[in-house]
């Protein structure tokens, strides 16, 4: 019994050490783009970093959102290495490093909840031009087929930010909405901890409800399809529901 809780202890310690060095890359990630987005001009750019806001469907965590004069831009920061796959509409993405290959969300899908949550807080500024960039790492070396040419690395996020020099608003209307998204933001230390169990209740929901044979989005059926990239399950809800998930 001894040995038995002794290599429980240890396996939870190991995974304690895994969730801690996943969260630190995060963080470090974060910290990099703060960096970046700071040398940004104050007279045209108001950043905002590490946001949470409240939605209909619970919350959602922004790692960045710069106001401006040309639009709001909203970042989803990616602190990985090695090479990075993926399409636009694929559910999931793979890091593989050195053939070790992890799957993870894709940005692009989770940014644009992120747009969305974006667009209801300011829903009463009229012509709202809304930029979602995905940054990654720059020891990452993307190799993924998107139309957005907003999937980047982190040394082009100003140049990327700075392409866009069309003016949309005055500056008076830049500090007006970043006095309604401070109100909003709901980052606490409780809220926090609630959001993470949050996410980690729906990806075991979902899990579950793929095992079902069914669609985590809909509630459709799951049906085997043959793609450009191989095989892959697909909602028969197609198009309105254009859940994949690769086998």
């Amino acid at each position: 019994m001894f040995y038995i809780l002794l290599t429980l202890l240890l396996i939870g310690g190991l995974v304690a050490l895994l969730i801690h060095q996943v969260r630190l890359k995060g963080y470090l990630g974060e910290k990099a783009v703060e960096k970046i987005l700071a040398a940004l001009p104050k007279e045209q750019y108001r950043v905002y970093n590490n946001i949470l806001l409240k939605t209909d469907y619970g919350t959602t965590q922004i790692d960045h959102i710069v106001l401006s004069v040309f639009g709001v831009f909203v970042i989803e920061t990616k602190n990985y290495q090695g090479w990075i796959f993926g399409n636009e509409r694929d559910v999931y993405w793979t890091q593989n490093i050195y053939g070790k290959k992890t799957r993870f969300k894709n940005p692009i899908l989770q940014n644009y909840g992120h747009v969305k949550a974006v667009e209801c807080v300011f829903s009463d500024f009229e012509a709202l031009k809304i930029i979602p960039i995905v940054a990654f790492s720059g020891r990452s070396e993307l190799k993924v087929t998107v139309n957005s040419e907003n999937v980047i690395k982190f040394s082009q996020l100003k140049d990327r930010i700075g392409s866009y020099a069309l003016k949309r608003m005055n500056f008076e209307t830049v500090l007006k909405m970043g006095e309604v998204l401070v109100q909003n933001n709901i980052d606490s230390k409780e809220n926090r901890i609630e959001h993470n169990t949050k996410i980690k209740s729906n990806l075991k929901n979902n899990n579950m409800i793929i095992v079902n044979n069914s669609c985590p989005r809909c509630g459709g059926n799951l049906v085997n399809r043959n793609g450009k990239y191989g095989p892959f399950i697909g909602c028969s809800n197609y198009p309105k529901c254009r859940f994949t998930k690769k086998i």
